[in-house]
């Protein structure tokens, strides 16, 4: 049963990573667009 918590716990950090980058990625264009 281990390996079903670590599967769910890695998925939710690459989620985590993936918003994280995105909305980064998302000021970045805005400011940029803006100046």
């Amino acid at each position: 049963m281990d390996w079903i918590f670590l599967a769910t716990a890695g998925l939710l950090w690459l989620a985590a990573c993936g918003l994280a980058k995105g909305c980064a990625l998302l000021q970045q264009q805005a400011q940029g667009g803006r100046s």
